[in-house]
């Protein structure tokens, strides 16, 4: 009798199980225990130059939070959830037993790729839920930010990290294809980190290059009065901006690249 394959909600789940013991969850946390703590602790202790009496505290609070993740979190942040999700199978030698299983490569390749994404969709979630906790916290100590007089508005940060998400799939599909072709999880995580110091740079100083680095795409994506963006343009699809073009085009090319040799390459 003909084996049959296993459907892709059963592998999703098994791929859930595979990181109970992983420090997936850890890093998901850190980065956004490092955002939301970092932001709360400079208005924290900046009150004198922070506090704007009659004016919405909501709207500078989630600027300089988010200009805090995109620089210096959400690059780092995926070169670890990548790695660490990738590192699972190449701990246990796992390949070979996977490819085993009645169903083809690359329903394998595509799980773990989802997998990723939806831990990222799920931490962009989280970040927001953080935000608005330790704005609210941060009034319990300081009343005169009066962030209780004013309403979050939840829908332009949901939006803000809409583009956050579409300009981090160049640097997950980048990172997924690289990790796979190393058993050593040092060599993609020294090559991230890497671009990641080198997307800084380009950003920093405006250069045009930066739309062809992964690792710059999440910096450049949204105006933070950090650098500047005069090379960011509307594209002809509307609602993205050429940032996010560039990386779905790094996710399209690198993602399928990473299914094609993955169906080809050899595992013993």
């Amino acid at each position: 009798m003909a084996n049959s394959s296993i459907s892709p909600l059963a592998l999703l789940r098994a791929e859930l199980i595979k990181l109970k013991h992983s420090p997936v969850w850890y890093i998901l946390l850190l980065g956004i225990l490092l955002t939301a703590s970092g932001v709360f602790i400079g208005n924290l202790m900046d009150a004198h130059n922070m506090v704007k009496l009659n004016i919405d505290p909501w709207q500078r609070y989630f600027k300089v939070s988010l200009a805090i993740f995109n620089l210096f979190i959400v690059v780092p942040y995926l070169l670890l959830l990548v790695s660490s999700t990738v590192f699972i199978e190449q701990r246990a030698d796992a390949w070979k037993y996977l490819y085993a299983l009645p169903s083809g490569r690359g329903v394998f390749y595509t799980t773990k790729l989802v997998l990723i994404l939806l831990l990222y969709l799920f931490s962009l979630a989280m970040l927001i839920v953080g935000l608005v906790l330790s704005g609210y916290f941060l009034n319990l100590f300081l009343p005169e930010y009066e962030f209780t007089y004013y309403q979050p508005d939840l829908l332009n940060l949901i939006k803000i990290m809409r583009h956050f998400f579409i300009a981090s799939l160049g640097v997950i599909a980048w990172q997924y294809w690289l990790s796979l072709r190393f058993k050593n999880i040092l060599v993609p995580l020294g090559i991230g980190v890497f671009g990641f110091v080198l997307g800084i740079i380009m950003s920093a100083t405006g250069q045009k290059i930066a739309l062809y680095l992964p690792y710059a795409l999440p910096m450049i994506v949204k105006d933070m009065d950090m650098f500047r963006n005069e090379y960011i343009a509307p594209s002809f699809i509307n609602g993205l901006n050429n940032v996010e073009l560039h990386s779905i085009a790094f996710f399209l090319v690198f993602g399928l690249l990473g299914y094609w040799s993955e169906n080809k390459r050899e595992v013993v």
